[in-house]
């Protein structure tokens, strides 16, 4: 789902400002995943997945960005955008490293989460669009272990789409003016 003002215009924005993205776990995450045999997530856990997903989030929005000729800042000017996203319902299988067992998990995908994301002026603060996805990882008949690098790589799969179509919308704007 996309909304956007009526009126509003993106193509003045060459720079954009991202800020921290939200994260947050589906209703009940911890407790379900503590229902499993073998598991043990704390909410320190949580706080540490937290953090590896906003890092994360910033970095394939990051490189996507920068490849599109965008440049990322802190600083609030006319031509500068602030993305104010959130991953929200986040549902992924338990890494390895937090299961108190010493065999192994796996699963067949890795999960989903929802991406929202916000788009105001950095000068007047307005909000010029809004927009709201789920993305689901493929059930292909696969075991995989729930090993970290297994949940990023899955993780960065299921971002990147969000990450172009940010981009490709931002050269949309710029190419209805005929800017560079």
């Amino acid at each position: 789902m996309v909304y956007a003002e009526p009126g509003a215009n993106l193509s003045q924005y060459e720079r954009l400002h991202i800020t921290e993205p939200l994260i947050a776990f589906k209703k009940n995450w911890q407790r379900d995943q503590n229902r499993k045999v073998g598991t043990n997530v704390s909410s320190k856990d949580m706080d540490r997945i937290k953090t590896a997903a906003a890092e994360l989030f910033l970095d394939v929005f990051t490189k996507e960005l920068e490849k599109g000729g965008y440049q990322l800042t802190d600083e609030r000017a006319e031509d500068v955008l602030i993305v104010r996203p959130a991953v929200l319902d986040l549902d992924i299988p338990v890494p390895d490293s937090m299961n108190a067992t010493r065999g192994g998990s796996y699963s067949r995908n890795f999960g989903s989460m929802t991406m929202y994301v916000e788009l105001y002026d950095s000068e007047t603060g307005d909000l010029l669009a809004k927009a709201l996805d789920k993305r689901e990882s493929y059930d292909n008949f696969y075991m995989y272990e729930n090993s970290r690098p297994f949940i990023r790589r899955q993780a960065r799969r299921l971002m990147e789409p969000w990450a172009e179509a940010l981009r490709k919308g931002m050269d949309r704007a710029r190419q209805q003016t005929g800017a560079d």
